[in-house]
This record gives C-alpha cells, sequence and structure tokens, in this order.
C-alpha cells in the first residue's frame, strides 16, 4: 500500500533489533545478494504464540523515484539450488 515501507516476516525472536536499526542482506538468499542496504526498522511486533518478529522497514530506496532498473539473472541459481536441496535431503 505505500512505496516507501516494507514488511519482513518472520524474524527470530533471538534476533537483536531495535527501531532505526539498519536492514542489510546477509547473501543467505537466492533473491538479494549479500551487503544490500534495505532500509531501517521502523516497528517490530512479536507476533503472539510464536518465535518470530514481525518488522515494518522504511525502504532505502525511493521506488516512485526510480526510472532504470537492470535485471540480473543468475546464472548459477540452479547449482546452488541443488546443493542445497541435498544438503537439505542428508
Amino acid at each position: 500500500k505505500n512505496h516507501r515501507v516494507a514488511k519482513l516476516r518472520d524474524i527470530p525472536k533471538h534476533a537483536d533489533l531495535a527501531p532505526g536499526d539498519t536492514i542489510i542482506t546477509n547473501g543467505f538468499s537466492n533473491i538479494f545478494p549479500e551487503g544490500i542496504a534495505l532500509g531501517t526498522i521502523a516497528d517490530a511486533e512479536l507476533v503472539p504464540g510464536t518465535n518470530y518478529y514481525d518488522i515494518t522497514v522504511v525502504l532505502a530506496t525511493d521506488f516512485s523515484k526510480l526510472r532504470y532498473i537492470y535485471l540480473i539473472e543468475n546464472k548459477l541459481k540452479w547449482e546452488r539450488d541443488s546443493l542445497e536441496s541435498s544438503a537439505i535431503d542428508e
């Protein structure tokens, strides 16, 4: 509903976080490479009955002002997926 704000869900309860903290990608995802600043925490709410937070992040990028973007294909994604899948199966 708001291009300046995002919700991150299922953030483990043991994570040490506070409003104003910067969210940076860690490289554990197939979507984002490591070291990309996503934004800052505006609010963190512990989901009742779980061990997870839902956090509201004010995004570092104003998506309404983007004019050009680059889409980059990870040609080795299949290899990473295969390795992760085989590690889970073991």
